[in-house]
């Protein structure tokens, strides 16, 4: 995840640039999300017209 941390005492912004966070940081908490990458790993892409055949 990437954006502004802050402080957990204080609230004050630790930096005024955009850092990128690990999931598992505790941090994250205290972390105003600018933006969130996703990355699908296994699966595939599949057309309506394939779902539909399982209906």
């Amino acid at each position: 995840m990437s954006g502004i941390p802050y402080h957990p005492d204080t609230f004050q912004a630790l930096s005024e640039d955009r850092v990128e966070v690990a999931y598992d940081d505790p941090h994250i908490r205290f972390t105003l999300a600018y933006y969130q990458v996703n990355e699908l790993c296994g699966v595939s892409p599949v057309s309506m017209e394939e779902l539909r055949a399982f209906v």
